[in-house]
């Protein structure tokens, strides 16, 4: 019995006739009884009994019928799951991404992307600039997001924008009443700010090298949140990358430009290989669009 004709049997079992079966399968009706009676043959048995014009399954066919029901069950969401792949609405994401764009970039962008695709499961990583490589080299992620730059060869980077670092300010201090703060208006200011083997880290020690040598980072940390919540408890000010979306979860603190502008690249990674799936190509696309739109409306 190949599949051809277990799917007519299906048809008439499912419709209860063999015009049915015909109209469900888009066939003649002769094609349909002439392949029933080819099955009969093969089988040497009766799967319907023809009574007052009407065709009836015997027990065996019955039986039969629950399992070709489950084959073309699976067989429907076989050909669900490949439209589905076909217009990226199904599947499985992996993104592995530094603390700060995991919380700060990320959220808005992949919200958007995920609307329309309630079948797509998704799982994020927080890790270091490292491990995210190292992730999607090893095809453990299929994305990586983190501040470049990227030396791996094995991975294909693309910038997602530059961003200008900014200044979080109390708003009860007198810089707050600044449009800008510049490099040397923080010469009295514990300062604030990320790592120093991180891009945005070594970018502001580069500059207060420069700007003001005697000057040091008195507090590090990895993320902006932490940041903002620190200049929140009067710790100091800081100078992190912006925040997006997050920018008012506090009010008493304020957002500023910081000069002479300090600039850091967000990239979207991943690896090298003949094709990406059509997935992953779409949530790339996302970050891109996000990136643009952020870019022609000002980061914040």
């Amino acid at each position: 019995m190949n599949i051809r004709q277990l799917e007519v049997f299906w048809a008439i079992m499912r419709t209860g006739s063999v015009t049915g079966a015909a109209q469900m399968l888009g066939i003649s009706q002769p094609a349909v009884s002439r392949i029933l009676r080819h099955t009969e043959d093969q089988l040497r048995m009766k799967l319907f009994i023809r009574r007052s014009g009407r065709i009836l399954p015997t027990e065996e066919a019955n039986h039969l019928f629950v399992i070709a029901e489950t084959i073309f069950d699976n067989i429907t969401k076989v050909r669900q799951a490949a439209l589905d792949f076909r217009d990226s609405l199904s599947g499985r994401m992996q993104i592995a991404a530094t603390p700060n764009l995991a919380a700060t970039f990320l959220p808005l962008p992949v919200a958007h992307f995920m609307k329309d695709r309630p079948r797509v499961e998704l799982s994020v990583k927080v890790l270091t600039t490292t491990q995210v490589t190292t992730r999607v080299s090893l095809h453990q992620a299929d994305i990586g997001i983190l501040y470049g730059p990227a030396k791996d060869p094995s991975i294909v980077a693309e910038s997602l924008g530059a961003m200008d670092l900014i200044c979080l300010v109390k708003a009860d201090n007198p810089l707050a009443m600044k449009p800008e703060i510049h490099a040397t208006d923080l010469a009295d200011e514990r300062i604030i700010s990320f790592h120093r083997t991180t891009p945005p880290g070594g970018a502001v020690r580069d500059l207060f090298q420069t700007a003001l040598p005697d000057k040091t980072i008195d507090v590090e940390c990895d993320h902006s949140i932490v940041a903002l919540s620190m200049v929140h408890g009067g710790m100091g000010t800081a100078i992190v990358p912006p925040l997006l979306h997050l920018s008012s979860v506090l009010p008493d603190v304020v957002v500023r430009p910081f000069r002479p502008a300090v600039s850091i690249t967000p990239l979207v990674i991943y690896r090298k290989m003949p094709s990406i799936s059509r997935l992953t190509a779409a949530l790339i696309k996302e970050l891109h669009e996000f990136a643009d739109r952020q870019a022609s409306t000002g980061l914040t």
